[in-house]
């Protein structure tokens, strides 16, 4: 099983970290140049838009908004789980 969100980040809990069948990794899907460039074009893009007109590009949706998006993008749910160890 491979894990890269953890419930206390950074901390990780040493129970999954004794876990040999369990692989541990940080958040690294934007570790590259490329995408840091878009995250920091994005959001000056959404400060200038709020300064402006009061209101940024990107608003967090609230979840059934989130939901029917992730659907309609793929076709499924996405599932989280909370794992308690």
């Amino acid at each position: 099983m491979g894990l890269d969100v953890f419930v206390k980040e950074p901390q990780v809990d040493s129970r999954l970290i004794a876990m040999p069948h369990v692989t541990l990794l940080p958040h690294v899907g934007t570790e590259n140049r490329d995408a840091r460039r878009k995250m920091e074009t994005l959001a000056l893009t959404n400060l200038r838009d709020y300064i402006v007109s009061g209101r940024g590009g990107n608003p967090v949706p609230d979840r059934e908004t989130f939901t029917t998006y992730i659907i309609g993008r793929l076709g499924f749910p996405l599932i989280c789980v909370e794992v308690e160890v």
